[in-house]
């Protein structure tokens, strides 16, 4: 039987308008994979599915990220898109999604999508140095060549 994941996102959202205990349990369980490394099988095997639009248009900023990330990289049989890419990095990066935060910024510093704008880079970026963590060195690192190269 071919795939048709149109017709299936139609029945799911229909179901789960409707309260149907399975897709409430299934939802409660994809927001769960915040968790889980990003290399993991499983994960992939997951963002490579509607449910990676789906849990994204919930409002979720780790599977806005990866949705933005698709576009950008044309996976998930979607065309390659910097616009649809920053749309989705941008309502991740409203919600201090730090990978999205850099991604974001990246778009600004090299106009991809966006009007290219190395100001708006940099304060993207500092907004990720004040998370810290790998992703606030990174994005330090990314402000020092900013700022040497103007």
């Amino acid at each position: 039987m071919p795939e048709d994941y149109a017709k299936a996102d139609y029945w799911y959202e229909k179901a789960a308008a409707q309260g149907h205990a399975v897709t409430n349990t299934r939802t409660k369980q994809l927001a769960s994979f915040d968790d889980v490394p990003y290399n993991d099988p499983v994960l992939s095997m997951i963002r490579h599915t509607n449910e990676a639009k789906w849990l994204a248009n919930l409002g979720n900023p780790r599977w806005e990220y990866v949705l933005g990330d698709d576009y950008y990289y044309g996976a998930l049989r979607l065309m390659t898109s910097f616009t649809k890419a920053n749309y989705w990095f941008r309502k991740a990066a409203d919600q201090g999604y730090a990978g999205a935060e850099i991604n974001l910024a990246y778009a600004y510093y090299h106009g991809y999508g966006v009007p290219q704008n190395t100001m708006t880079a940099i304060t993207w970026w500092k907004k990720v140095v004040a998370q810290g963590g790998y992703s606030g060195m990174k994005a330090k690192h990314y402000i020092n060549i900013a700022s040497t190269a103007r």
